[in-house]
């Protein structure tokens, strides 16, 4: 089994995103789609849905690269 990031990035954005209510059946059916995740694809363009997923993991501390830290920690 492998990790798939590009999945738990979209559905760690859609989980971040507290209006509109994505969890919303009606919603989810106008657009065509089933699930939150596959909802805010549907509703945002490709450079909205990476912005804000960008700022959700820069939020959650997702985009420090671990081993950076451990090497400035080390030096300090």
């Amino acid at each position: 089994e492998t990790f798939d990031r590009t999945g738990y990035i979209h559905e760690l954005t859609a989980t971040a995103v507290v209006f509109p209510d994505l969890k919303n059946a009606d919603l989810q059916k106008a657009y065509g789609v089933l699930g939150e995740a596959e909802l805010l694809k549907a509703m945002l363009y490709v450079g909205e849905f990476a912005t804000l997923a960008q700022a959700v993991q820069e939020l959650s501390g997702l985009d420090v690269d671990i081993n950076e830290e451990i090497e400035e920690v080390k030096n300090a």
